[in-house]
């Protein structure tokens, strides 16, 4: 307020020594005054006031120091520090600045005035863009002016947990000192990310499904990294020869990704970290029919096509919520495919009966049971891992007299058989009845190969996802 006052007297001042020139009329000078408003203005009026009261000295000063501010008061108090130092704005980030690392010493920047030795340390910086929130301090460059204006880089320092911006050295004689606060986007990383759940709800990553492109560009790394200041155009191309299309994340702008065989995405512009796009996709779904005495099946509402007696009607390339529908007046099995995925329905016809499919999301683990309720017969399938290794020797095994080995799927109507091979001279399978035997057995073996042994092994759904070990159940030696 006391630089107000001060300048309100100066420039009345001005206005009376203008007013006296002879060349100017009176008329015009109060044209002037009233233009300027100072007449109006809060400060001019209690100026006024003081000027009456005698309040003033020669100077136009209030004479009262008391009335004058603390910030006022402040700006009037001795600087006795040697280096005068200036600190740049970055409008889009908010840093206060401290002489000591604990941050309880506040920097005026506005009159900043330290001794060689001192320290300068800085708040986190609170980033103001409005346009994107991964803006940040990236480091802070030091200048030094000289006596005639030039300017010196003096050091650059990152931005560092510590806070500490620069201390001034001992031996430093210049006078002139000034921070900037350097800012950054930083690029920015994205996750691509194609994936399938499984029969057991979990979720499968798909490394072959398809392919990422980003603005055109193909991406074959889960991670992909951009800048984080330009839009970007985001698609992935899928297989649709092998997957069908069941979701993603955020929602994609492409109308009927199921039909294109892409998903795009709409055009971004980056404001937030750690951006992330899925495609949740599925392997086409199979289903094989036979009808005992014939029929028709219709796909999707599509033309029924006609199945002769004791045929079968397949499809490999079914999709979530394709619908099923059979007409016959016999029997309806299913003899291959994902029948976990069916929900089935079964309605009198004037002909016979309707059985309507409807291939689902969700995997029944029941679905045996629950469509034999329906009068339809499965002919089921369980995986199971087929050990080799036996505590005395080796065990192979045979699907339909195909030799199988690892993991396999077996129908249930198909036969497994495992042929179990002693390698271990002090051992014989079980069965003998005396040491008679044992004798004759032993002398069999130089002709025959009697240390070998096939059994049927007998197939159930209880064996889904086991692992069948020839030494636990199948023979026993001694």
């Amino acid at each position: 307020m006391k630089k107000r006052i001060a300048f309100l007297f100066m420039l009345l001042t001005s206005a009376v020594l203008f007013s006296g020139c002879s060349s100017i009329d009176s008329r015009l000078e109060r044209c002037f005054f009233e233009r300027s408003g100072i007449s109006e203005d809060a400060d001019y009026l209690q100026y006024q006031e003081y000027d009456q009261s005698g309040m003033l000295d020669e100077d136009g000063y209030y004479t009262n120091a008391d009335i004058f501010n603390v910030s006022d008061a402040e700006e009037t108090q001795p600087l006795t520090g040697t280096v005068h130092v200036t600190f740049a704005e970055n409008r889009y980030l908010q840093i206060s600045y401290y002489t000591d690392a604990e941050q309880t010493v506040k920097i005026d920047t506005t009159a900043c005035y330290l001794n060689p030795g001192d320290s300068i340390y800085a708040s986190n910086a609170f980033n103001t863009n409005p346009n994107s929130s991964l803006y940040r301090l990236s480091e802070f460059r030091i200048f030094e002016y000289g006596d005639g204006g030039e300017r010196n880089a003096l050091e650059t320092r990152n931005a560092s947990d510590s806070g500490l911006v620069y201390q001034i050295p001992e031996d430093y004689t210049g006078t002139e000192l000034s921070i900037l606060p350097i800012g950054e986007y930083p690029n920015l990383q994205i996750s691509l990310n194609a994936y399938s759940i499984d029969e057991d709800k979990e979720k499968q990553t798909l490394t072959d499904a398809g392919i990422w492109y980003i603005n055109e560009t193909r991406c074959d790394e889960s991670l992909a990294e951009i800048s984080s200041i330009e839009s970007y155009i985001l698609k992935f191309d899928y297989d649709e020869g092998h997957f069908f299309y069941v979701a993603a994340s955020p929602e994609p702008f492409t109308r009927n990704p199921e039909n294109t065989g892409v998903v795009e995405f709409w055009e971004t512009e980056l404001t937030e970290e750690n951006a992330s796009y899925s495609v949740e996709l599925h392997a086409y779904l199979s289903l094989t029919v036979k009808l005992e005495t014939g029929g028709t099946v219709s796909v999707n509402g599509a033309s029924a096509q006609s199945v002769a007696k004791r045929k079968t009607w397949s499809d490999e390339k079914l999709r979530y919520g394709d619908k099923i529908v059979i007409e016959t007046d016999g029997a309806c099995s299913i003899t291959a495919g994902d029948y976990q995925y069916i929900q089935a329905t079964v309605s009198e016809t004037d002909d016979g009966l309707r059985y309507t499919f409807t291939i689902t999301q969700d995997c029944d683990d029941a679905a045996v049971s629950t469509l034999s309720q329906l009068g339809i017969s499965v002919n089921w399938s369980i995986h199971v891992d087929l050990l080799s290794d036996g505590k005395y020797g080796s065990c192979t095994y045979k699907l339909d007299g195909t030799e199988v080995s690892g993991t396999l799927t077996i129908q249930s109507d198909q036969t497994l058989t495992a042929t179990y091979h002693i390698t271990d001279s002090n051992y014989i399978f079980a069965g003998s009845t005396g040491l008679i035997f044992d004798w004759v057995q032993n002398v069999l073996s130089n002709f025959i190969n009697i240390n070998q042994k096939t059994v049927t092994i007998p197939l159930s759904m209880d064996m889904d996802n086991q692992t069948i070990v020839p030494d636990d159940w199948l023979f026993s030696v001694k």
